[in-house]
């Protein structure tokens, strides 16, 4: 192998007078003598990318450099923003914190890498953070309260909440489906339900099979009277009406109108001709039998007259003022 040097040598220097004085010196080859002092001229990241909410001190990636060994650092100037957010270990970048896709994308730093000789070479990283899948957080239902559900009852609409925008969710039912059933995003009563308070457990996957469970109360209320004929004048034609919260439901009984006496002026089986309902509305008609006389008669109806209707014992509550015009 040839030899590459140093090569030693001696020169002498002779004045006019014949003095002299020798000194010696070390010549190197050109080409090995620079190689050692040659700064570096970039530095590399094996991976610039790294998956959101992984734990700090994540790896993202190994630094190198195309020259002798090297050191590595984190230095401020140009693209040094997110140094504070990442650490280097030997020729390891990691992550200082917790990284978020929803709230940052990417990151910026400025490295350094420094050879044996102390020349060195600064440059710009960009670290970008990829998005994961991740659970929904919520659910929410519109509407917990349904009056006399029959099955397929609309108990209110479902949506998800999710950290993962534009993500797409399928609900069903974890627990209490005997109750209830979804059709789409609509939570709907699976039977015909009494008046009472009824639990159910939905369920929300996301696009990728992650869940979230979330447990509601949807409360089925009896029926209530908004409005009701109040008024007739002696031989009106006109029928008695009364109308509730909620399209009313037949159930079996009796519905009485009674005198002011006390006594009963007639009795209608819900069944008959002479009760029917439209959407919120029941309509007495008592055909040709008309109330003649001056004072107050009041309306009671049994308690199963009409589903989930407590009914009226009281001879307070519908009061028929019968009037002279």
């Amino acid at each position: 192998m040839k030899s590459t040097g140093p090569y030693k040598i001696s020169v002498r220097t002779t004045d006019a007078g014949g003095l002299t004085h020798d000194k010696g010196f070390s010549i190197c080859d050109p080409v090995s003598a620079t190689s050692s002092f040659k700064a570096p001229t970039a530095v590399s990241l094996s991976t610039s990318s790294v998956a959101e909410n992984q734990s700090s001190g994540t790896t993202v990636g190994t630094l190198s450099t195309t020259d002798d060994a090297h050191t590595y650092s984190l230095v401020s100037g140009d693209g040094s923003t997110d140094n504070d957010q990442f650490s280097i270990t030997g020729s390891t970048l990691l992550t200082g914190a917790s990284f978020d896709y929803e709230t940052k994308t990417s990151y910026s730093i400025r490295g350094r890498t420094s050879d044996s000789a102390g020349a060195h070479y600064e440059g710009e990283l960009t670290i970008t953070v990829t998005d994961v899948n991740e659970a929904p957080t919520a659910i929410s239902l519109i509407a917990t309260t349904v009056s006399l559900p029959s099955s397929g009852t609309s108990a209110g609409t479902l949506s998800s909440t999710d950290v993962d925008s534009g993500d797409s969710h399928t609900c069903s039912l974890s627990s209490g489906s005997s109750n209830f059933q979804i059709s789409s995003s609509t939570l709907q009563t699976a039977s015909s339900l009494s008046a009472g308070s009824y639990s159910v457990t939905v369920r929300s996957t996301d696009s990728g099979g992650l869940t979230f469970d979330q447990s509601f109360t949807v409360t089925v209320k009896r029926l209530s009277i908004t409005a009701k004929d109040t008024a007739l004048i002696p031989g009106d034609s006109d029928s008695i009406t009364v109308t509730f919260d909620s399209t009313p439901n037949v159930g079996s009984g009796y519905i009485y109108i009674y005198n002011p006496d006390g006594s009963v002026f007639e009795t209608f089986d819900v069944t008959s001709s002479k009760i029917s309902i439209s959407g919120n509305v029941l309509t007495i008609d008592p055909g040709t039998n008309r109330v003649t006389d001056i004072g107050n008669y009041y309306v009671l109806i049994d308690s199963a007259a009409i589903s989930d209707f407590a009914g009226i014992s009281s001879t307070s509550t519908w009061q028929i003022n019968v009037f002279s015009p």
